[in-house]
């Protein structure tokens, strides 16, 4: 957990707006993840994020509307009828979440995968859910050696309702059948 904590506060730092996760408590604990390749709303998590209980989702969302999004845009409103059916913790990242010095034009910016591979690797989730088809081309460019059940979904302005609980059902069935396998056997 320091180690985690060292390098979450390092990006933090480095990019004091960036937004590198959405999820209610500590990260450590969701055992799902949504990608997405939209950027994550410019409001900076460390703002709304604690060692001791993790990142506060309902400050972040407060300040989120406080700037002026009166009406959540067609992605987070997706995700805000999702995320109720999803009967895991969830932790949305974004497949591109920090832009950083790209090395053919010095000092021009390209969008990275960094702290996408960070999270992954810090949280291990055992389902790790792509929204979109660049979502799962950057997905399938990093090693996830936990073997997580990696799930492709259509572009959030596809999903209608009767979509999204089909994609929770799955979403649940394979949580559903990991904490199955990662419970020990009862003794005789």
């Amino acid at each position: 957990m320091d180690d985690f904590l060292l390098l979450l506060h390092a990006i933090f730092d480095r990019s004091p707006d960036m937004q590198p996760f959405v999820c209610d408590g500590n990260p450590l604990t969701c055992t799902t993840a949504i990608i997405d390749v939209a950027p994550i709303a410019a409001i900076s998590s460390g703002r709304h994020w604690s060692d001791q209980t993790g990142m506060d989702r309902v400050a972040w969302r407060s300040e989120f509307h406080s700037r002026g999004a009166a009406t959540l845009d067609p992605s987070q409103a997706t995700m805000a009828r999702f995320l109720p059916l999803v009967a895991s913790r969830v932790i949305a990242l974004s497949a591109h979440g920090m832009h950083g010095i790209g090395p053919a034009e010095p000092g021009e910016y390209c969008r990275t995968a960094d702290v996408l591979h960070f999270m992954l690797g810090a949280v291990k989730p055992a389902v790790v859910l792509c929204v979109g088809s660049t979502a799962v081309q950057v997905v399938r460019g990093i090693a996830m050696p936990w073997n997580p059940v990696v799930i492709e979904a259509r572009e959030f302005v596809d999903w209608d309702a009767a979509y999204e609980l089909g994609l929770a059902r799955r979403v649940n069935a394979v949580q559903s059948a990991s904490d199955v396998a990662s419970t020990p056997s009862a003794q005789v």
